[in-house]
């Protein structure tokens, strides 16, 4: 599996949570960070930080026009 295809699943899947409401970081952190830690490499140190994933992946949406950012929250673009 490529990594774009993994992003697309966690892509997906950030899409799918905010389509439901939406969901300030750590929500979305809290219930895909699991999904993004299968996807990263340990850091230095031996720690897998999967919400620096899904913040890159939150940025990446933003710019590609699917998902904006309100004043304290995520969600779909209009």
């Amino acid at each position: 599996m490529t990594k774009k295809s993994q992003y697309a699943e966690l892509d997906s899947a950030i899409l799918d949570l905010l389509a439901e409401a939406p969901a300030k970081f750590d929500s979305i952190r809290v219930r895909l960070e699991s999904m993004a830690d299968a996807l990263v490499q340990p850091d230095r140190y031996g720690i897998k930080v999967g919400w620096r994933l899904i913040d890159r992946r939150l940025q990446s949406l933003r710019q590609a026009g699917k998902i904006k950012h309100g004043t304290t929250k995520w969600s779909l673009s209009d």
